[in-house]
């Protein structure tokens, strides 16, 4: 007779036993559309934070023309670069497919 990992310590819910289980009988197609939801929310941020970069750095470069240090202005591109780049990350991530670890095929 075969054990099944857990039950030696009298683990019986399936979850525990390396099983699948849905808590609160939600149904598994719900919990697979989860992701996609947080990446749009993620790209729809990482828009705003281009934005409030753009601000930032028209800002510090406006300041440098009043006589700031020019450290403001390196700074301020150094942040617009990495939003931007966290935006693209976000948007290629959203386009790809989604990964298997969601499916229940």
């Amino acid at each position: 007779m075969d054990v099944l990992p857990g039950e030696a310590q009298g683990l019986t819910n399936p979850a525990l036993r390396g099983g699948r289980a849905v808590a609160d009988d939600v149904p598994v197609t719900r919990l697979t559309q989860l992701p996609l939801v947080l990446h749009r929310y993620s790209t729809v941020i990482s828009a705003v934070g281009v934005l409030a970069a753009t601000v930032l750095l028209v800002g510090a470069v406006l300041q440098y023309r009043d006589g700031a240090s020019l450290l403001w202005v390196v700074l301020g591109g150094v942040i617009f670069l990495s939003a931007v780049l966290t935006l693209v990350g976000d948007v290629r991530h959203s386009r790809r497919r989604p990964s298997g670890e969601w499916r229940t095929e």
